[in-house]
Order: C-alpha cells, then sequence, then structure tokens
C-alpha cells in the first residue's frame, strides 16, 4: 500500500491536461460563444467531455485501489477495463457533438443553414 498514493496521483496526472484542455473549451463556449447555431451541440459535446474524463480519474482511483488491494478484488479489473472503455467512447461522442456544433456555427456564419 506504500505505492499508492504515487501511482495515483501519476494515473490522474496523465488526465490532468485533458481535464483542464476540456474545462477551458466548457467555460469558452459558455462565456464567450455567442447564442447561435451549433453553441447547444459543442456545449453539450464539451460537457460529456468534461464529465467523461471526471469518471475515468474516479474508475482510475478505483483502479489504484483495487491494484494494491487483496487479490480477490483483482477480480474486479476486466470490468474495470470495460467501463474505461465506456468513458473512451464517451468522450469520443463529445468530441463529435463539439466537431457538428462548430460545423453548424460555420455553415450559419456562411448562410448555408
Amino acid at each position: 500500500m506504500d505505492a499508492y498514493l504515487p501511482y495515483l496521483l501519476t494515473m490522474l496526472g496523465h488526465l490532468l491536461p485533458q481535464l483542464l484542455a476540456t474545462i477551458a473549451v466548457l467555460v469558452l463556449l459558455w462565456s464567450w460563444a455567442p447564442v447561435a447555431p451549433g453553441r447547444a451541440h459543442a456545449l453539450s459535446g464539451a460537457s460529456i467531455m468534461v464529465a467523461g474524463c471526471v469518471l475515468r480519474g474516479i474508475a482510475a482511483g478505483i483502479q489504484a485501489w483495487l491494484t494494491f488491494g487483496t487479490a480477490s478484488a483483482m477480480a474486479l479489473m476486466p470490468l474495470l477495463a470495460g467501463v474505461n472503455i465506456l468513458f473512451s467512447v464517451m468522450e469520443a461522442v463529445g468530441v463529435v457533438l463539439l466537431g457538428w456544433g462548430a460545423v453548424k456555427a460555420m455553415q450559419a456564419a456562411r448562410g448555408i443553414a
């Protein structure tokens, strides 16, 4: 259990840049982007990405706890791997929504939509 904290901090350190970037995008969209077509999609996408990153951080904490826990808890590791895949898919959906919102806003600016 001595290596639990450094391991946990390393896992969370890998998520920190993505979390900070997605929060920055969310703040920019929320505060500076005018109400326009695509803004709701972009806000939804950024929110989903922030939620996915936070949930993946929680999953990383649980994984670290299981890694340094008892051997019987190791049976949950495949389940946790599946949960991490779901969080990755969730973040991918967020990126698609963010892109969709950007495309809609650009089309509206050109008068296409």
